[in-house]
């Protein structure tokens, strides 16, 4: 954070210069190219002609981003100014989903041409993102390859989540890895064959998973050096070392897990409990068959 940024933050309460923080990470996390800095002695953040404008004030904090008007029925319990601005005081929850969702297709220009509900290529749209899919190798617990290829497909709207997700990851010197998106109905066939267990896997006679409507992403990260930290078991192990009770395994891998799952929940993502490395997108979408 640059020296003037701190200084403007630093004289209000600690409720508001929390909630900036929060805002601010939001931010920053949705582009690589987004720039931070002073403009009129608020923080501004701007990438080409489109800005947002945090303004802090003693008790809450004015949010300028024309984007934000198309969304007034969705954040009908807060308030806004004359101008338009949002504001949300301390003892407001900042809506992060409707914000990631408004600031993200604003900064974001090919919003212009999907819709969320398009399957979109992932590479696509997060181009430094590793893809690593494990039903289109061996390495998966049926042992058999399942998937045609190693391209990865999602919902646009769970891509942006994903691509915020990304971004935070960055910030921290890491990247996410992905194992596992869009799963066609007819490998979902596969894998209950394999294992018809739907604490695990879903079974397709009785509906689908996430992962068959695009909108669920198995994922881990690498570190800046590219390799995976400790996590608390292996891709599709089944036992309890998948889940999220890190009673069983050991403090460094629960922290790697833990770290993970901050940075895809508050990017609009739920955790699945039994398995540390699968995330549901808050969204549902229908079935692609």
């Amino acid at each position: 954070m640059k020296e003037e940024i701190k200084t403007y933050i630093e004289k209000y309460p600690y409720d508001v210069r929390e909630m900036f923080l929060s805002l601010r990470e939001m931010i920053l996390s949705l582009d690589g190219g987004i720039s931070e800095k002073m403009w009129a002695k608020m923080p501004e953040y701007r990438m080409g002609d489109k800005f947002i404008r945090l303004i802090a004030f003693k008790d809450h904090i004015n949010i300028q981003c024309e984007a934000i008007q198309e969304y007034t029925d969705r954040l009908g319990s807060y308030k806004f100014t004359p101008k338009g601005f949002l504001q949300i005081y301390t003892d407001d929850n900042i809506p992060e989903e409707i914000l990631n969702e408004a600031f993200g297709k604003y900064y974001n220009g090919e919003d212009n041409k999907y819709e969320d509900t398009d399957i979109i290529l992932v590479k696509e749209i997060i181009s430094d993102i590793i893809i690593e899919l494990k039903y289109a190798t061996e390495d998966n617990f049926t042992g058999q390859v399942i998937y045609e290829s190693n391209d990865a497909y999602l919902r646009y709207g769970t891509l942006r989540k994903l691509r915020a997700a990304q971004e935070k990851a960055k910030m921290h010197g890491c990247r996410l890895v992905v194992w596992d998106a869009f799963r066609p109905k007819s490998a979902q066939f596969k894998l209950w064959e394999v294992c018809p267990n739907d604490d695990y896997v879903a079974d397709p006679y009785k509906g689908s998973s996430r992962h068959n409507r695009g909108c669920a992403v198995d994922v881990s990260f690498v570190d800046e050096n590219g390799n995976m930290p400790e996590m608390p078991s292996e891709y599709d192990d089944f036992s309890s070392l998948a889940d999220r009770d890190y009673s069983d395994v050991s403090v460094s891998a629960a922290k790697n897990s833990s770290f993970l799952e901050e940075i895809m929940t508050s990017s609009g993502f739920r955790a699945y409990f039994n398995e540390w490395w699968h995330y549901n997108d808050t969204e549902d979408y229908d079935v692609v068959e």
